[in-house]
This record gives C-alpha cells, sequence and structure tokens, in this order.
C-alpha cells in the first residue's frame, strides 16, 4: 500500500487524483494533492453571468477524438456530466468553417471529400496530392522530431506551414519548428512509426476504434454516431475539474491541500519527502502536473542538472479575449471565437460555445 504525492490543481493534477483514486484504488494507502493556490482547476476558468452568458478564461471546448479525446468524455459520463454536453457536429458551420491567413489573404481551409480533387487556395495542388505523397514517402525511423520536420517529410512544406505550423498555434500558441511531434501529435507519429504512412496509421486507427466501441462509454458511442467535432459544457468547461474536485473531497482516501505552495522535494531511502509550508511528507510517489520551471526549483538541490533540463523548457502566455455584443448583430454561421448575447435560449446554442 503506498501514498503518493500529486503536485499542482489543475486538470492534470485532478485527474492524476482521481485515476489514482480509481483504477489503481487497492495499491493506494492516501492520496494528497496539493495545490499552491487558493482555487483548483488551473487554467479552465468560467465566468458565468445570471442571463446565461458564459466566458471562458482559459480552454473552450474539446475534442472527441483520439484516446485523449475518448478518456475526456469517459470522465465526463462517469462524473455524472453527461446531460450537460454540448455537441458541435462536424456539419455545423463553426467545425467546417476554418481560416487561415497566407499573405494578407485569408483562406478557408479545406474539409470534406468535396476538396480532395480540387485545388483550393493557397494549396497549389489538390488535397489527395499531399496524401498520396504520405503513401509513397519512405519510413524514416527517428526517436522524435519538430513537428514541422515531420510535416515537411510526410506531406510537404505547405502542409506544414498552412495547416500543421496554425495548429499548433491554435493548440499550444508555440513554433511547429520547436515542438515535438511524439508529444504533441503522438498518433501522427505512430503512424508512421508502425505502419509506415500517417494515412495507414490512421485507417487502421478507424478500424481498431470500431472494433473497440464496446469497451467505450455511451457517450463516446454517441459522438461517434453523430458525427461530433468537439464538444463543451452548458455551464462552462470549469464544471468539468469542479466535478473532479467535489468526486475527490467525498473521497476518504483522497486529501486536498490549498494554498500550499510545494517548496522542495528531497529523496531518501527509496522514499520523496514532499515540503510545503511548515510541513513535510513522506511518500513512496510524486506525481508531478506543475509547471517544468516550477517543478525545477523543488529539485535543484537533489538533481540540479534534471533541474536545468526541466528550467531550459519554454513556455508562452496565452491571452483569451471574449467579445459581447447586444443583440443579434453577426450571423450564426459566421460565429467562431465571440459570443453572442441574444435571449435566454441562445446561452445553450453550440455557437456560444
Amino acid at each position: 500500500m503506498a501514498t503518493a504525492v500529486v503536485l499542482g490543481g489543475g486538470i492534470s493534477g485532478l485527474s492524476c487524483a482521481y485515476y489514482l483514486s480509481t483504477i489503481a484504488r487497492q495499491y493506494m494507502k492516501k492520496i494528497i494533492l496539493i495545490e499552491s493556490g487558493t482555487a483548483l482547476g488551473g487554467w479552465i476558468r468560467t465566468t458565468r453571468y445570471p442571463d446565461g452568458t458564459i466566458f471562458e478564461h482559459g480552454p473552450r471546448s474539446m475534442r472527441p477524438v483520439g484516446k485523449a479525446g475518448y478518456n475526456a468524455l469517459t470522465l465526463a459520463n462517469e462524473l455524472g456530466l453527461s446531460s450537460a454536453v454540448l455537441p458541435v457536429i462536424k456539419s455545423h458551420p463553426a467545425a467546417q468553417k476554418r481560416l487561415i491567413l497566407v499573405s494578407n489573404q485569408l483562406h478557408t481551409l479545406p474539409s470534406g471529400p468535396s476538396h480532395l480533387f480540387r485545388k483550393v487556395p493557397p494549396f497549389s495542388k489538390p488535397f489527395i496530392w499531399y496524401l498520396l505523397r504520405d503513401l509513397i514517402a519512405r519510413k524514416k525511423k527517428v526517436e522524435d522530431e519538430s513537428i514541422h520536420d515531420f510535416a515537411i517529410r510526410r506531406f510537404g512544406k505547405e502542409i506544414a506551414e498552412y495547416i500543421l505550423d496554425p495548429v499548433c498555434r491554435g493548440i499550444v500558441a508555440g513554433d511547429s519548428r520547436e515542438i515535438s511531434v511524439r508529444s504533441l501529435f503522438g498518433n501522427l507519429f505512430q503512424g508512421e512509426q508502425e505502419h509506415g504512412s500517417v494515412v495507414k496509421g490512421q485507417l487502421k486507427q478507424m478500424k481498431e476504434s470500431k472494433l473497440e466501441d464496446l469497451l467505450h462509454s455511451d457517450l463516446v458511442i454517441k459522438s461517434k454516431s453523430q458525427g461530433w467535432a468537439m464538444w463543451t459544457l452548458r455551464n462552462g468547461l470549469q464544471s468539468l475539474p469542479e466535478a473532479i474536485a467535489k468526486h475527490l473531497e467525498n473521497d476518504d482516501l483522497v486529501q486536498i491541500l490549498t494554498n500550499a505552495p510545494c517548496k522542495r522535494i528531497n529523496f531518501e531511502g527509496g522514499k520523496a519527502v514532499v515540503m510545503f509550508g511548515e510541513s513535510h511528507l513522506l511518500v513512496n510517489h510524486v506525481f508531478s502536473s506543475i509547471p517544468s520551471r516550477t517543478l525545477s526549483r523543488l529539485l535543484s538541490a537533489s538533481y540540479p542538472t534534471l533541474a536545468q533540463n526541466l528550467s531550459s523548457i519554454q513556455a508562452v502566455h496565452v491571452a483569451v479575449v471574449n467579445l459581447e455584443f447586444k443583440g443579434k448583430v453577426l450571423q450564426n454561421e459566421k460565429i467562431t471565437r465571440s459570443k453572442v448575447k441574444t435571449s435566454s435560449s441562445a446561452s445553450t446554442s453550440p455557437d456560444r460555445c
């Protein structure tokens, strides 16, 4: 029976504590989650107004694809949030219309089979050409590489610069030339390494996912059958960490400590000594879900080389701007990232998420 400490009360730390208390429960004597601030949830924060208006300060939606997407939906289902899920289906204009800026001109990214065989600016070739290039490109055995280099090898410069680089900036606000493909797009990386091409890997994954449907929750199966492109929660995405925190607070195995910044971590005799405030804990396992630079300061005395490597990992700040308009001043099909106040019923519309 082990004692574990989870550092950080954001969505990663809360999820870690949740899975330790469920999947690994039989091995756990105590699970202690330590959060330096006064609130849980990390970057996921929602402002809710009496009229139903929802403003997100961080993430505002989640994608229901891949193992991570299936896990998130299953988690929402287990927490009793299924009835609060607001999906956006793939045929919805907000899901289909994605714009990129190239040479001071806005272009709509290709979407759907209709764009496979015709050339769409700013691309110089039909989309099928880039897929065929991936199918005939040689497999390169690598441990990892940048997303930009990976995309150029498999699909060419235009896919790298017009699709994957904007996607990276949208997901993590980073440069595709500096981000690990194995870390951010592990399924694409594994597609080449295991099947010789990204296209073959995706087709194989689709086939396997159909066979595994019975292993997934009802919410996952529903998202597949209805063709969800993304989803959020009726009262904002903050409802997810709130539900996890409530579950953990009602679990005798778990203890949550807020306003308890960790000061140092030492390792003695196969165990870790976690120091915070005027207290310390002797534990078997430490799970970190705090920024790498913060973790580096905690390990500087015990593992200076590791601490130096952690401190070198770059991070950026991201600002989220919510716009609210009085009355219905924008057409629904043109709404992507703005919030529009219309009526009480509009507060549950996918256009607002």
